[in-house]
């Protein structure tokens, strides 16, 4: 678990190149945040609806038990990384 013990403290940055450094990164976090979830529910709402389609198409070589564990599988790595992700976000951060 050594994964999950707080980093080492670093100075202090401030001034402007510190500002724009934020920006940035505010706007890189917020992105990559919003393009994955929106990814997430694009593909997890498409695939419920073209498991018959699927099926169809592969002559039942791959059947809707499967695809239904796909989902499911889906589902479980999406709340352990909810889990998972939480406790890395809100490890507290150090002060020097």
């Amino acid at each position: 678990m050594r994964f999950l013990t707080p980093p080492a403290a670093k100075p202090e940055q401030t001034g402007p190149e510190a500002d724009a450094r934020y920006r940035a990164l505010r706007w890189q976090v917020f992105s990559g945040a919003f393009i994955g979830y929106a990814a997430f529910y694009i593909v997890r709402k498409n695939l419920s609806m073209a498991i018959p389609s699927i099926t169809d198409l592969t002559a039942g070589a791959i059947t809707k038990g499967d695809l239904g564990t796909v989902l499911a599988m889906n589902a479980v790595a999406y709340a352990f990384a909810k889990f998972f992700m939480a406790t890395v976000s809100e490890r507290p951060q150090q002060r020097s």
